[in-house]
């Protein structure tokens, strides 16, 4: 991951956050790690889709228009 954080939209950042909880509960030594960490990326989840629906530009659509002629 070349990019850093600070570039990436604001999204973009809380799911990558997400991601990075989810490895690092998986890999966490002590089950309250692990607890705590899985929280967390869930709260990140549940922040990533409030800022979708925020975000009418980001609803997903068809990558082009075709034209009917």
């Amino acid at each position: 991951m070349g990019e850093s954080q600070a570039m990436l939209e604001p999204l973009d950042r809380v799911r990558l956050n997400a991601t990075k909880c989810r490895e690092l509960a998986d890999t966490a030594m002590t089950t309250a790690a692990r607890d705590v960490l899985a929280d967390l990326a869930q709260q990140y989840e549940q922040e990533a889709i409030l800022l979708e629906r925020l975000d009418p530009q980001r609803r997903r659509g068809p990558a082009f228009r075709w034209s009917r002629a």
